[in-house]
């Protein structure tokens, strides 16, 4: 396959590509009586998606807080999960503080 350097040992029958953008890759194969063909294939590579849930907040004597992100794009999910301190989410939209 070419470009190797992208590929993670480019001899094995299934090796992984790592493309940081969408790359056409050559593959080419030869069989047991030497004769060769090859063709080529596109790996697409996706953009990181960007998560924002509105600006930061600190809560001095609240116990809930109301969360709301844009919703994914198309092929893209997302959920809600803590990063610091404690918590438990009432459903996908709502977070409880404690």
């Amino acid at each position: 396959m070419e470009p190797a350097v992208m590929i993670i040992n480019p001899k094995i029958k299934n090796p992984v590509a790592l493309p940081l953008s969408s790359t056409e890759f050559i593959v080419t194969l030869t069989d047991q009586y030497g004769c060769k063909n090859s063709d080529t294939v596109l790996v697409g590579v996706l953009d990181i998606p960007v998560a924002y849930a509105g600006p930061d907040l600190v809560l001095e004597y609240l116990f809930s807080a109301s969360l709301t992100a844009a919703a994914p794009g198309t092929n893209e999910a997302g959920s809600w999960s803590m990063v610091d301190g404690s918590g438990v989410f009432a459903n996908a939209a709502v977070l409880l503080l404690m």
